[in-house]
């Protein structure tokens, strides 16, 4: 049985640092505020805490500079994201008038350019 246990826990931890080189790098994902408490330190995004730095760069989805003031509980949002060791750091966010579909994520050049492979 202990055996088991550290054979598993063993492949696990021998695929983590596929895990890690994503997490090194950013990350993109759309989700609903649930809280502007915390601004200008972070917000709540997808029930996740996500740090703010005063070089965050927030826009609207025309690309047009706003204000974090304008990001309000229950607006969908696009997120370009970093971990780092204080947590998930927002580099920066698009607040969107929707959940955006795969197949509209075109319309939106922010996150064509974000999710496209660096070549």
């Amino acid at each position: 049985m202990f055996y088991i246990l550290f054979v598993t826990l063993f492949l696990f931890v021998s695929n983590n640092p596929v895990m890690a080189e994503e997490a090194a790098g950013t990350e993109t994902f759309q989700g609903v505020i649930s809280s502007t408490e915390g601004i200008p330190n972070y917000l709540i995004v997808n029930e996740k805490q996500i740090l703010l730095s005063n070089k965050v760069e927030v826009k609207d989805h025309k690309e047009k500079e706003i204000e974090l003031s304008d990001l309000k509980v229950g607006k969908w949002v696009y997120l370009v994201t970093e971990r780092r060791a204080a947590g998930i750091m927002a580099l920066k966010i698009y607040l969107l008038p929707k959940k955006i579909k795969d197949r509209e994520k075109h319309e939106y050049r922010f996150m064509k350019m974000e999710e496209e492979p660096e070549e």
